[in-house]
């Protein structure tokens, strides 16, 4: 699998449920659940911007339940997101990785910069 970057109607597309609010650095939060292979809480900005708060990814979804195997949890410093877009070149590969194939990055493969297609 590729490592993309996360869709912007993934909440909808994995049917996410609303769990609340909370307070992230003193910021009020919205929460979502949607899980997939794993539990994935999102929350994020309770206003018109629905800036990315806090996102936490683990534990297995089964059948039977819940099974508590890990967790990484982001917090989002939301004082330094800029709005706008970014400036192409942060997405430049480096010079030791071949433009026709997949580099294999230690947090696993990455689409060559030519791909026009995301795997989702």
């Amino acid at each position: 699998e590729l490592n993309t970057p996360v869709r912007p109607d993934w909440l909808v597309r994995m049917n996410a449920t609303f769990v609340g609010f909370k307070m992230v650095n003193g910021i009020r939060c919205e929460g979502w659940r949607a899980d997939g292979g794993n539990r994935n809480l999102y929350y994020a900005t309770a206003d018109d911007r629905r800036l990315p708060c806090q996102l936490y990814m683990g534990d297995t979804v089964t059948p039977t339940g819940v099974e508590q195997t890990f967790g990484m949890e982001t917090t989002f410093d939301i004082g330094s997101i800029k709005i706008g877009a970014a400036d192409h070149t942060l997405f430049d590969l480096p010079s030791w990785c071949d433009l026709k194939e997949v580099c294999d990055y230690a947090w696993g493969p990455t689409a060559a910069p030519t791909s026009r297609e995301i795997l989702v």
